[in-house]
């Protein structure tokens, strides 16, 4: 039994599992708008496409505005694939 609990414990956060929803939201909009901007500033493709779009990492401004930012379609990646793959690294 008490493994199982080390295991549980491993994956739950109390501090972020009970944060009251404006924190949860100022937190979930904190690490979307730094991972914009790694996606930005390391990635070519990711950098093409938010430059398709007219628009740049710091454009989003709240949760809601995700909807500027393109979602990606499978179809992107198979017609770009070299260039996804060297941005991630991959060779």
């Amino acid at each position: 039994m008490r493994s199982e609990m080390n295991k549980t414990r491993k994956y739950f956060d109390a501090e972020i599992e009970t944060m009251d929803r404006d924190k949860l939201e100022a937190l979930q909009l904190r690490r979307l708008k730094a991972q914009l901007k790694r996606c930005y500033r390391d990635s070519e493709f990711y950098r093409q496409k938010f430059q398709e779009a007219g628009v740049k990492p710091d454009d989003v401004r709240s949760i809601s505005d995700i909807i500027i930012v393109l979602l990606l379609q499978r179809q992107n990646f198979v017609t770009n694939n070299s260039l996804f793959l060297l941005s991630a690294g991959i060779r």
